[in-house]
C-alpha cells in the first residue's frame, strides 16, 4: 500500500490528544475491482472511474489536506464494499487560508465589548495570522469544526487547476457522496442547550451559528422574533375570536382587528430588521455579499466550456451535442480584471482576476426564467378555477352542504401537489440561469418559488373573497333555463367560507408539511437505529461515519422560510376572517422550531457552511405580504362582509361613501405604518457606536502586530513544504504528481 498523509481517528481528538487531526469531511466511495467485472466495457467503467478518483485525491493532497481511508464495515450489508476517504488539515494550513481570506473568527471572552447588551457573546472579526493571539479556540483545537470545513471548502471550490466541486464530482458518479462530519461535543452542548430546552425558550442563535453558520441561524433568529410576535397577536386575536363565537364570524369588529393587523405587521417587520441588523453586525457579516466567492458550479462552467472549446477546436468539430453545448457556452465567459460591487463586476486595471459571465445573456436567461415562473403561474390560475368550477357542480348538482368542503379540500391538495412539482422545476431553471454566487442563486429561487405559490396559495381565497362574494357569472354561462350560473358562497356568506376555507388549508397544509419534511428524516433515524442495534454505546469512528451516511442530506432553509412566508399570508391577507389563525399558528410553530431543530440537528446530516449577511429576499416578501394585508383586508371589509357594508351604507348614506370612506381609511393606516416604520431605526445605536469601537479596536492590534515578522509567510511555506510542494507552485495552482492512494486497506 503506499504511503500517504495520515489523519488519526475521531476518538483521539476527542480523548483529548490535541496532536491529532479530526476529520471534517468524509467522502464515501464503493470499492471497484476491474479483475472481477463482466466483460470488458465494465472493466474499462471501473479503470476510468478508478483514475478519475485519483486524480481527485492528487488534487486534494495537492492543497496540503491529509487523507485517510476506513473501510466500512465488512458485517453490514450497506457498507461492506463501501470506503470512507476522510479529509482533514493540519493547523498551519488552515491558519495560511484563514488569514488570505480574512474569514470571521470569535473573540476571546477578554476582548468582549462590555457596551454591547448580548448575552453568551464575545464578538467575532476578520482573522489574520498576526493577530491569531485575539481569537478563542474552538472545542477540538484553535479552530471550530464549521471553521475547518468552511476552510477545506475554499480550498477546494477557488479557481485554479487544484478546483474540485464535488457535487459534480458526486453527479459524474466519481465517488458515491460527501458529507461534513459533525462535531461530537458541540453536537451534545447544542442538544441539551437547544434541543432539549423548553418550547418557549430562546434559542441559543450564537451557538449554532458557530456549528451550523449564519444562513442557518438567520432563519433561526428570525423564526424566533416571528413567534414571539405571533403570541402578542395571538393575545389579541383571542378576545376577536371569542366575540366571534358569540356573535357571528360577519362583526362589526373586523374592521377593528384588520387595522390591528396592519399595525402588528409593520411591527414585527422593524423588530426582525433591528435584530438582523444586530446579528450581522454581531458576526461581522455585513460585507458578506460583496466578499462572497463564486459558486462551485459556476466555476464548474467556465472550466468545463473552455475544456469542451479547446476539444472542439483540436477534433475539427467532431464533438457530440452536449459537449458542443459547452463548447458554445465558452463564449459566454470571460476573465477580467476587476472589483465586484453592489451593481455588478468593474473593471479596473488594479483588480484581481476574476471570471465573468456575459451580462446580455444573464438578463436574457432571467427574462426566461421569469416567463417560465409566469407561465407555471398561470397554470396554477387555471387548475385553481377549475377546482371552483367543480365545487359549483358539486353543490348545484349533488351535494350543496358538502360542496364547499370538498371544494376546499379538493384545493389544498392541488396546492401541496403543485408546489412539490414546481420546487423541483424551479431549482433545474436556476441552475440553466448561471447565478455567479450562491446568494445570487437563492434568492433567485426564492423569487420563483414564492411568485408561484403567493398565487398558487391565496388564488382560492381570493376567487371566494371577491368573485364568489360579487355573484359574477361564470364565463357567460346559463343553465337549462337559460339562468346565468354564478357561484355564489352558501347563504350569501363569504366570510364564512372564508373562515372554512383558512381552517382547512392551515391544518392540511401543516400535516402535509410535516409529512413531507419529517417521515424521511424519520426513516432515516430508524434505519440508522437498525443499522447500529447491535453495536456497543460507545461508538467508534467508523460506526460514527456510517451512522452519518446513512442520514439524509439536509435540503438548506429555504423551504422552511417559503411555508413560513406562506403561513404569514394566510394570517395576513385574509385575517379579518379567521382571527383564530394567529393562536393556531403560534401553536403551530412552538412546535415547528423544535421539529426543524430535531431534523437539522437529529435527523438529516450536518449541513455544509452557508454563509449570508441577512435573510435576502426574504425580508423583501414579509414587507410586501404586510402592505398586501391592508389593500385585502379593506376590500375584504367592503365585498366580503356583508355587516360591514351595510353599516357603511347606512352612516354615510350610499356605497360610492361607503368605499370612499374604507379607501381614505386605507390611506391612514398606510401612512401608520410609514411612520412607525420612520421612527424605529433599522440600526440600533449602540451598534453604530459599537462599530465605531471595533474598527479602533483592531486597527490598534493589527498596528501593533506590524512590527513582528511575516507569520503567515511561514505558515504558507511551511504547510506546502510538509505537504511535497512549495510556496511558489501553490500559488501558481501547480498540479504535483502524488502515489495512489489505495481504497482497499485502512491507512
Amino acid at each position: 500500500m503506499s504511503t500517504v498523509p495520515v489523519a488519526p481517528s475521531q476518538d483521539d481528538a476527542d480523548n483529548g490528544n490535541s496532536s491529532q487531526l479530526p476529520p471534517d469531511i468524509v467522502l464515501v466511495v464503493t470499492r471497484l475491482d476491474p479483475e472481477a467485472a463482466k466483460d470488458d466495457k465494465e472493466r474499462r467503467e471501473m479503470e476510468q472511474t478508478r483514475a478519475e478518483r485519483q486524480e481527485l485525491y492528487t488534487k486534494l493532497r495537492n492543497l496540503g489536506l491529509e487523507l485517510t481511508v476506513r473501510k466500512g464495515d465488512a458485517s453490514s450489508d450497506t457498507f461492506k464494499d463501501k470506503t470512507f476517504i476522510l479529509i482533514s488539515a493540519r493547523d498551519d494550513v488552515l491558519d495560511s487560508t484563514a488569514s488570505s481570506f480574512a474569514i470571521e473568527k470569535r473573540l476571546k471572552e477578554e476582548h468582549k465589548d462590555p457596551n454591547v447588551p448580548e448575552e453568551d457573546f464575545t464578538g467575532y472579526a476578520e482573522y489574520s495570522t498576526q493577530t491569531r493571539h485575539l481569537f478563542a479556540e474552538g472545542f477540538d483545537g484553535f479552530f471550530t469544526s464549521l471553521e475547518r470545513q468552511r476552510l477545506i471548502f475554499t480550498m477546494l471550490e477557488r479557481h485554479g487547476p487544484n478546483h474540485v466541486d464535488l457535487d459534480r464530482v458526486v453527479k459524474d458518479d466519481v465517488i458515491d457522496d460527501y458529507f461534513p462530519m459533525p462535531s461530537a461535543k458541540f453536537a451534545d452542548l447544542l442538544e441539551d442547550t437547544w434541543l432539549n430546552a423548553p418550547v418557549w425558550q430562546r434559542a441559543p442563535i450564537h451557538k449554532i451559528r458557530d456549528y451550523f453558520g449564519e444562513k442557518v441561524a438567520f432563519y433561526f433568529a428570525w423564526m424566533h422574533i416571528y413567534t414571539i410576535w405571533l403570541g402578542i397577536l395571538a393575545v389579541i386575536s383571542v378576545g376577536f375570536g371569542i366575540y366571534q363565537a358569540a356573535t357571528s364570524v360577519d362583526n362589526l369588529a373586523v374592521g377593528i382587528y384588520a387595522a390591528i393587523l396592519a399595525v402588528w405587521c409593520t411591527a414585527f417587520s422593524e423588530a426582525w430588521k433591528r435584530r438582523q441588523n444586530v446579528l450581522a453586525f454581531l458576526w461581522n457579516v455585513q460585507d458578506f455579499e460583496e466578499e462572497e466567492p463564486p459558486r462551485p458550479e459556476f466555476i464548474q462552467k467556465f472550466v468545463g466550456s473552455k475544456r469542451a472549446a479547446k476539444a472542439k477546436e483540436e477534433s475539427g468539430d467532431s464533438l457530440s451535442g452536449k459537449f458542443k453545448r459547452h463548447a458554445k457556452l465558452a463564449r459566454l465567459f470571460d476573465e477580467k480584471r476587476g472589483v465586484w460591487s453592489t451593481r455588478g463586476f468593474v473593471e479596473t486595471q488594479d483588480g484581481d482576476e476574476h471570471i465573468v459571465f456575459t451580462r446580455a445573456e444573464y438578463i436574457k436567461r432571467t427574462v426566461i426564467g421569469f416567463i417560465g415562473t409566469l407561465l407555471m403561474v398561470v397554470a396554477a390560475v387555471v387548475g385553481t378555477l377549475g377546482i371552483m368550477a367543480a365545487k359549483v357542480f358539486i353543490s348545484r348538482e349533488h351535494y350543496p352542504r358538502a360542496g364547499p368542503f370538498i371544494g376546499a379540500l379538493m384545493n389544498a391538495v392541488f396546492i401541496s401537489l403543485m408546489n412539490i412539482f414546481w420546487s423541483f422545476v424551479a431549482v433545474r431553471l436556476n441552475e440553466w440561469e448561471t447565478h455567479r454566487t450562491d446568494t445570487q442563486f437563492e434568492d433567485a429561487l426564492i423569487f420563483k418559488t414564492f411568485a408561484f405559490q403567493f398565487v398558487n396559495s391565496y388564488v382560492s381565497l381570493f376567487y371566494i373573497a371577491f368573485v364568489q362574494a360579487s355573484r359574477i357569472q361564470l364565463f357567460g354561462l346559463t343553465d337549462a333555463d337559460g339562468e346565468p350560473i354564478r357561484d355564489q358562497c352558501a347563504t350569501d356568506n363569504c366570510l364564512n367560507a372564508l373562515f372554512v376555507q383558512l381552517l382547512i388549508i392551515l391544518t392540511l397544509k401543516q400535516l402535509v408539511r410535516f409529512a413531507l419534511a419529517l417521515v424521511p428524516a424519520l426513516f432515516g433515524r430508524l434505519k440508522q437505529c437498525y443499522t447500529t442495534r447491535d453495536k456497543p454505546l460507545s461508538r467508534g469512528l467508523r460506526e460514527r461515519i456510517q451512522a452519518q451516511a446513512i442520514l439524509p442530506t439536509f435540503k438548506g432553509t429555504l423551504s422552511e422560510f417559503s411555508e413560513m412566508a406562506i403561513q404569514y399570508g394566510y394570517l395576513t391577507l385574509f385575517g379579518v376572517a379567521f382571527p383564530w389563525g394567529a393562536l393556531v399558528c403560534f401553536a403551530i410553530n412552538l412546535v415547528e422550531r423544535k421539529a426543524d431543530a430535531a431534523k437539522v440537528l437529529k435527523l438529516t446530516r450536518r449541513p455544509r457552511y452557508r454563509g449570508a449577511e441577512d435573510i435576502g429576499t426574504w425580508q423583501a416578501i414579509i414587507e410586501f405580504i404586510g402592505n398586501a394585508a391592508v389593500v385585502t383586508n379593506a376590500l375584504v371589509l367592503y365585498f366580503t362582509s356583508p355587516v360591514s357594508t351595510e353599516y357603511l351604507r347606512a352612516r354615510f348614506g350610499s356605497e360610492a361613501n361607503a368605499f370612499f370612506f374604507l379607501i381614505v381609511c386605507e390611506h391612514v393606516i398606510f401612512a401608520v405604518k410609514l411612520t412607525v416604520a420612520y421612527l424605529t431605526p433599522d440600526v440600533p445605536f449602540w451598534v453604530e457606536a459599537a462599530k465605531t469601537r471595533y474598527t479602533v479596536f483592531i486597527h490598534n492590534k493589527r498596528a501593533e502586530a506590524e512590527g513582528t515578522a511575516d507569520l503567515r509567510a511561514n505558515y504558507v511555506a511551511e504547510a506546502f513544504a510538509a505537504g511535497g510542494g512549495n510556496d511558489e507552485e501553490a500559488r501558481a495552482g501547480a498540479v504535483t504528481p502524488r502515489p495512489e492512494l489505495d481504497e482497499s486497506q485502512d491507512s
